[in-house]
């Protein structure tokens, strides 16, 4: 069946449509033809009457498929198909679509209609997400990255170039045996035999050489290990922190100005931490039992509990850094 859209027009446009319809459907009772009339109701006296041009069914007629889109033409239309085509450009039909049924919406300012498409499109959401998880957290993610290439390193030391050096010492080691034996040979002179292996053996001190290597390699992969655990604890902050501001109802005005800052939003350093004058034993123990008691009457796995246990595991790690720079 063949559908057929009746656009009356303008002017003698309706007279004319109308006998063009009564022909056709005088055909279509002799001749039996398959035809269905769907009517339009476009034009000037439309839009004069109602305000509107091309009223929502017309639209939807025109976003049905994008190769009517493209090509369809009617009296009357405010977009021709070639202004058409333009419009839609290299743009996915169905992203298109969807923005001009949000934009054909009357009840719609502008700004309504930029709200609505950023809702459609979930843009907002994702930059939370994204903002929360990657970008704030961005420093972190980093360092994981570098601290991940810096173990690649230590751990290439350890399992590929240690092993060959300590084969090579082995070997240099043997070699150096066979020349004392050589000079030790009898009939020499065991005086300067005995000068030569004190020079060789200094020149040639293979152990400790390998030994200052191993333990090198012993401080670098300490080392990386703290950092990474520094890095862990600077993550379990950062999600405490993100908690603490999403549930900010649930502390007091103080807590927030207490907790802030010890979960590092304004550093890592133990002075940006901690009030004016705060970095000693006493006020850091006071504080940590406080936390741990609001740890004790939180249920387990709210935000209250998590926070607290958090602050009470940071005050701790204040701590022992306090204890150690003391001991120093």
């Amino acid at each position: 069946m063949k559908r057929i859209a009746v656009i009356a027009g303008d002017g003698i446009g309706p007279e004319v449509v109308r006998e063009a319809v009564r022909v056709l459907r005088h055909l279509q009772q002799t001749k039996g033809l398959e035809l269905q009339f769907v009517d339009f109701d476009w034009g000037a006296e439309k839009f004069l009457r109602d305000g509107i041009t091309l009223p929502p069914d017309a639209l939807e007629m025109l976003l049905d498929a994008e190769e009517f889109f493209r090509d369809f033409d009617f009296p009357d239309s405010p977009v021709g198909p070639a202004e058409r085509r333009e419009l839609l450009g290299d743009m996915k039909w169905g992203v298109f679509t969807t923005i001009a049924r949000v934009a054909a919406n009357p009840k719609l300012n502008l700004s309504g209609l930029v709200k609505r498409l950023e809702e459609i499109a979930g843009f907002k959401p994702l930059w939370g997400i994204l903002n929360k998880h990657f970008i704030e957290r961005g420093h972190i993610l980093r360092c994981y990255r570098i601290a991940g290439d810096a173990q690649e390193v230590v751990n290439e030391i350890r399992y590929t170039h240690l092993p060959k050096l300590r084969k090579g010492m082995r070997q240099e080691q043997d070699r150096l045996e066979r020349f004392l034996r050589f000079i030790h040979r009898p009939g020499g002179d065991p005086v300067i035999a005995g000068e030569l292996e004190d020079f060789v053996r200094g020149g040639l001190d293979l152990s400790s050489r390998m030994n200052e290597l191993e333990t090198l390699h012993a401080e670098l992969d300490a080392e990386l290990g703290g950092l990474f655990l520094r890095l862990l604890e600077y993550n379990d902050d950062f999600e405490a922190l993100q908690k603490l501001e999403a549930s900010s109802d649930n502390f007091t005005k103080a807590e927030l100005a207490e907790l802030r800052p010890l979960m590092g939003l304004y550093g890592d350093e133990v002075e940006k931490r901690l009030p004016p004058g705060a970095a000693n034993t006493e006020y850091l123990g006071w504080r940590q039992m406080y936390w741990g008691r609001r740890r004790t009457e939180a249920s387990y796995g709210t935000v209250e509990y998590t926070v607290a246990d958090r602050a009470y595991t940071r005050y701790g790690l204040l701590l022992d850094e306090i204890l150690d720079g003391a001991r120093g």
